[in-house]
């Protein structure tokens, strides 16, 4: 799925400046929960440079690492016992002050429930689970003086309404704890060039003290023309054709 469009989204629809300033100027990004690199190639695209990618699985990362050791050789630098800087393996491991700063969160994190016991809608509701490693990692870089910009998470679409809808809550509200605005929607890839029936639900959420605004209008698709669908009846009338390339 062509995820820059995400990015690409039209700065005066929504009044969110930044997606239209991103664009212009080098900004930086994090990959957590990297798998073989989706975020990395979408934000490449734009002009991004990753300086933190975060994942388990042992072929993933020999895939990641392959993608992407000729684009972004500093990531994968290790130091004098061989272990790595930057290519963090369990994220349960990554130390804040480690990371380097960023200007935006790239993260496809697992759909976990909550604990009912006590649940207050917040940070501390989120503890256990993989989103508190992203919830912590962003308040710590907010206490160091160095806010990301920018969250830019994926989930499957059943989180809409995984445990009634108690769990996207929790994360809603823990964005919104930590000084955040936010936005979110259910898109599937078939609308935008790939021949591909998946359906993911992406948040954007940015920081309202450096972007105060309370909107961000999401791209449906992509048109016949190339031009970005905003407007989720105009899918009616067509979507850029999907394409599936032969290697042999």
């Amino acid at each position: 799925m062509r995820l820059y469009e995400l990015w690409s989204a039209r700065w005066d629809r929504t009044g969110v400046w930044f997606l239209y300033m991103a664009l212009k100027k080098k900004y930086t990004f994090i990959d957590l929960f990297a798998g073989i690199g989706g975020f990395h190639t979408a934000m490449h695209s734009v002009g991004a440079k990753c300086v933190f990618a975060s994942e388990w699985d042992k072929n993933a990362r020999l895939s990641y690492e392959s993608n992407y050791r000729d684009i972004e050789p500093s990531l994968f630098e290790k130091d004098e016992n061989g272990n790595y800087l930057y290519f963090n393996e369990d994220i349960n491991d990554v130390v804040p002050a480690l990371v380097p700063n960023f200007d935006i969160c790239c993260g496809g994190f697992p759909c976990q429930p909550f604990s009912v016991a006590g649940l207050k809608r917040g940070f501390e509701d989120t503890r256990g689970t993989l989103f508190f490693n992203i919830a912590n990692l962003v308040r710590e870089k907010i206490r160091s003086g160095y806010p990301p910009k920018v969250l830019f998470l994926e989930n499957v679409r059943g989180l809409k309404n995984h445990d009634k809808g108690k769990t996207l809550s929790v994360i809603l509200a823990t964005l919104e704890e930590l000084g955040y605005n936010y936005s979110y929607e259910v898109l599937n890839a078939k609308y935008f060039g790939v021949p591909q029936n998946r359906e993911r639900l992406f948040i954007i959420a940015w920081y309202k003290e450096l972007i105060p605004y309370e909107s961000f209008s999401f791209p449906y698709g992509i048109a016949p023309d190339g031009s970005t669908i905003y407007e989720k009846s105009d899918l009616k009338n067509g979507t850029l054709p999907t394409k599936v390339v032969s290697h042999r």
